[in-house]
């Protein structure tokens, strides 16, 4: 076999299992494939014009798995052909997610319960400032009333009755639900000894004002705490006393 001995001399070395006599006993029939085991690895040769050379090395996997796991395995046999290329697809897969998705932040939450519960706001700041300049006061203080808007956001948020949320929860749900809704330019709430004050402000108008003031004002009263506010035309200050 012109060019065999020395290819299988290094298969003998490496594996010390490989058997001349039985390879010799194979009838030579071009690529014709044959398999070999040896230290837990299968090997594949393929016996082409008289060469031996490795194809693949696999190793040898002997294992139980559930019936609920069997189902599975035969189901995507249908697609994959063999047990072996479902389970190399599976851990392939594994592999290819193994970093884990980065964390959502709060914000991103909120943006995604906004999209659950069907909110219709996708208007321009520009556009929106227009809508604002028509506001009837008395007809969104209805609403609010009626509705609870911001109560309804931060229960759903919290997924949770509003009278169980901490005031600091209260706090910081608004300051997310003001940066996801864009209807301001900043939000945030200080500690200030005997209250809290939420400060925001914003390029809308006065219109814009009276709306944020209507909402958060059903809010405090709805939480019953006291609060107090100073409204101009580009911000809204919240003073919000704590129950102590």
């Amino acid at each position: 076999m012109p060019g065999a001995t020395h290819d299988i001399s290094r298969w003998q070395v490496a594996s010390r299992h490989f058997n001349i006599k039985s390879a010799m006993k194979i009838k030579k029939i071009c690529h014709m494939p044959c398999v070999y085991h040896a230290h837990g690895y299968v090997y594949e040769r393929l016996y082409d014009n008289y060469k031996w050379c490795i194809i693949l090395k696999k190793y040898r996997l002997s294992t139980t798995i559930s019936m609920k796991h069997r189902a599975l395995l035969q189901k995507y046999m249908a697609k994959y052909e063999t047990q072996q290329k479902v389970i190399e697809a599976a851990l392939d897969n594994m592999e290819n997610c193994a970093d884990p998705m980065p964390a959502l932040s709060r914000e991103e939450e909120l943006w995604l319960l906004i999209g659950k519960v069907r909110s219709a706001c996708a208007v321009q700041k520009e556009g929106f400032k227009v809508l604002l300049e028509t506001l009837n006061a008395d007809r969104f203080r209805e609403y609010v009333e009626q509705q609870k808007p911001l109560e309804f956001v931060l229960e759903y948020y919290y997924q949770q009755p509003l009278k169980d949320c901490t005031l600091t929860e209260v706090l910081d749900a608004l300051v997310i639900n003001g940066k996801v809704s864009n209807q301001m330019d900043s939000i945030d709430y200080s500690d200030d000894g005997d209250h809290y004050t939420l400060k925001m402000t914003h390029d809308l108008g006065i219109n814009n004002s009276k709306m944020l003031r209507i909402a958060h004002e059903s809010l405090f009263n709805t939480y019953d705490v006291r609060s107090d506010y100073v409204v101009s035309d580009r911000s809204l200050f919240v003073k919000i006393y704590k129950n102590i």
